[in-house]
C-alpha cells in the first residue's frame, strides 16, 4: 500500500481509484496541502451537476476558493469524492458516490476556474479518475501548484483567500502585501540566479580551451532540502545499477558519489575525461539545497591541430534534460511543491570554427561559429509534463541555438539514466 506522501508526489494524471481507496484507508488528515470533499457543493434545493449536468455558480466557486487558497500559498490537492470525519483535523473516512458524466464535467470545471479566478493559475490540472476502466462516473482531483503570480483571487465580487493547516481563510490587507512580495522575491531570485549563472560561465569559458558550455535549472520556489547534500557526499542515493546514458556531452553526476564534495548551501563534482571519440572533456556540477542545478563544461579535440571540436547536438539535449531527470529525483528530499522549474543553457567557443554533426546524417558534418556565444532563453518545465513532451521542448531550443533544425525523422528519445527511480 503506498503512503500518504508517495500518492502527494503522485503525477497527478496518474491517480487511480486506487489511491483514493488508499487514502481512506490510511485516514489521511486534511493539512495546508491536502483539501478533502465528500460532493460537489451544491446549495439546498438548487440544481446542480448531479440533477441536471449543469455546474451550479457555487460548485465551482466553493472549489476555486480553495484552489486560490493553496495557489497563495504552498500549493496542494483537492479530492472530490472523499468523506471526511468531523474532528479536527478532519480525515478521510469514505468514499462518495461517483460523479456522472465525467468527462463533461471535467471540462466544465475547467472553463470555470479560467473565468471565475484572477489571475489565472499556470500549470492548474482538473483531473478525472473514473471507478473503473470503461466508466463514465468517478471521482475528480485537482492539482494547485505555487506559482509567482500571486495573490490570485475570485471575480465577482473580489475575494482571495489563503491555506492555514487545514483552513481555507480570508486573506487581509497585510496577507496580500506579502503575497506580493513573496511573489515578487521568488522572481527576483529566479533572475538573480541566472544572472549569477551567466557571470560564473563568462568567466570559466575565458580560463578554458575549446568549447564551453553551461545549463542552469533553477526551482520556480525556493526548496529546503538540508539532508541532500549529506546523502550526496555520504553515497547514500547509489542507484542500484551503474549502467549511466550512453549520450550526453558530461556523465550523469550520480554515477559517482564519492566525488562530491560540501559547498555553502549544498554540494559539488568535478570530473575531467578523456574520450576518443570526442576528445577531453571537463564538468562541474553544482547541486544547492534551495533548488538549484547547474553545469558548467567544456570540450576540447583530442585530435585536430587547429583545436575544432566535432559536437553533437542531441548529446547536449541529453545532458539538459539530465538536468531535469535529477531535478524530479531530488524532489523526494522536500515536502514543498517545486512547481516549475526554469532552465537556461549558453554555448563559447574559443575556437575559429567548431563542427556540428547534422541530426538527419551522422556522417556530416557543418562548420558552425560560437566564438561570439549563443544562449537560449530560460525555459520553464513542469515536471509532470510527459518526458517525450519535455525533450521535445528542450531539442528544439538547443538546435534552435545552433541555427539548425531537427527534422521530426531525426529525433532520438530521451532515456532517462536507469536505476535511480
Amino acid at each position: 500500500m503506498a503512503s500518504i506522501l508517495e500518492i502527494a508526489r503522485k503525477v497527478v494524471s496518474e491517480i487511480s481509484i486506487d489511491d483514493f481507496e488508499t487514502l481512506i484507508a490510511l485516514q489521511a488528515p486534511e493539512s495546508d496541502i491536502l483539501e478533502l470533499k465528500s460532493d460537489l457543493p451544491t446549495p439546498d434545493k438548487a440544481s446542480g451537476w448531479r440533477s441536471s449536468r449543469s455546474l451550479h455558480p457555487k460548485e465551482s466557486r466553493s472549489l476555486a476558493k480553495e484552489i486560490v487558497a493553496f495557489a497563495n500559498t504552498s500549493g496542494g490537492r483537492i479530492y472530490v469524492g472523499i468523506g471526511e470525519t468531523s474532528d479536527h483535523p478532519k480525515r478521510a473516512s469514505s468514499l462518495g458516490e461517483p460523479l456522472p458524466d465525467l468527462a463533461n464535467l471535467v471540462e466544465r470545471l475547467r472553463d470555470a476556474f479560467s473565468a471565475v479566478i484572477a489571475p489565472s493559475v499556470p500549470q492548474l490540472q482538473v483531473v478525472g479518475v473514473t471507478t473503473n476502466a470503461t466508466s463514465n462516473e468517478g471521482y475528480i482531483v485537482v492539482d494547485v501548484p505555487k506559482t509567482l503570480l500571486a495573490p490570485h483571487g475570485l471575480r465577482n465580487p473580489l475575494e482571495c483567500y489563503w491555506r492555514r493547516d487545514s483552513t481555507c481563510k480570508p486573506m487581509e490587507m497585510a496577507d496580500l502585501h506579502n503575497a506580493f512580495w513573496e511573489a515578487r522575491t521568488g522572481r527576483e531570485r529566479i533572475s538573480e540566479e541566472l544572472n549569477l549563472g551567466r557571470r560564473k560561465f563568462s568567466n570559466y569559458a575565458q580560463e578554458q580551451e575549446g568549447l564551453s558550455y553551461r545549463f542552469t535549472a533553477v526551482s520556480e520556489v525556493a526548496l529546503d532540502m538540508p539532508k541532500l547534500a549529506k546523502d550526496l557526499r555520504e553515497g547514500r542515493i547509489a542507484p542500484h545499477s551503474m549502467s549511466g546514458p550512453a549520450a550526453g556531452v558530461a556523465d550523469f553526476p550520480l554515477w559517482s558519489l564519492h566525488e562530491w564534495k560540501f559547498r555553502a548551501f549544498g554540494t559539488e563534482r568535478f570530473k575531467e575525461n578523456s574520450r576518443r571519440s570526442t576528445g577531453n572533456t571537463r564538468d562541474r556540477w553544482r547541486i544547492e539545497q534551495t533548488g538549484i542545478i547547474e553545469l558548467l563544461g567544456s570540450i576540447t579535440s583530442g585530435q585536430d591541430a587547429d583545436g575544432s571540436v566535432i559536437v553533437d547536438a542531441y548529446d547536449f539535449c541529453a545532458t539538459a534534460a539530465h538536468l531535469i531527470h535529477l531535478a524530479d529525483y531530488i524532489s523526494q528530499y522536500t515536502s514543498q511543491r517545486a512547481g516549475r522549474w526554469i532552465l537556461e543553457g549558453e554555448f563559447r567557443s574559443k575556437n575559429d570554427k567548431d563542427f556540428l554533426t547534422l541530426p538527419d546524417n551522422p556522417h556530416r558534418h557543418e562548420k558552425f561559429d560560437l566564438s561570439r556565444g549563443a544562449r537560449f532563453l530560460p525555459i520553464a518545465i513542469d515536471l509532470e509534463d510527459s518526458t517525450a513532451e519535455t525533450f521535445r521542448t528542450i531539442e528544439d531550443r538547443i538546435f534552435e541555438t545552433f541555427g539548425i533544425e531537427c527534422p521530426d525523422a531525426a529525433r532520438q528519445p530521451y532515456s532517462p539514466p536507469r536505476g535511480l527511480l
